[in-house]
């Protein structure tokens, strides 16, 4: 399955809460309260230094069985602290046997705080 392209801009100093939905061709919401994911954000694809990292198992990536099946959380004390600018992410779903699925890929953006 080729992964959906989608650029993740991140509000410093907010809250971000993302609800997504993953569904089939027909519009079947997938199940996938049973699953795990990971997010990292990197300067570039080639970069071993991680700037952003979320999990399920952290609670920053929330999987559900209905619409919106997928929601990213991070709180405002927790993109306040965020000091790079740009990076590149990917998005992929554990399956209970362990099969992977790059479910999204694309540019990550902070957009800097004024109100402090």
């Amino acid at each position: 399955m080729k992964p959906g392209q989608y650029d993740l801009t991140i509000y410093q100093g907010a809250d971000l809460d993302l609800p997504m939905t993953w569904q089939s061709d027909a519009e079947m919401v997938y199940d996938l309260s049973s699953h795990t994911a990971r997010l990292q954000v990197r300067a570039n694809k080639d970069s071993t230094t991680v700037l952003l990292e979320m999990t399920s198992q952290g609670g920053q990536i929330v999987l559900a069985a209905v619409s919106p099946n997928i929601k990213l959380v991070l709180t405002a004390a927790v993109t306040a602290l965020i000091t790079w600018t740009e990076g590149v992410y990917d998005l992929e779903l554990v399956e209970p046997g362990g099969k992977v699925i790059r479910l999204l890929e694309g540019l990550a953006r902070v957009s800097g705080e004024v109100t402090r």
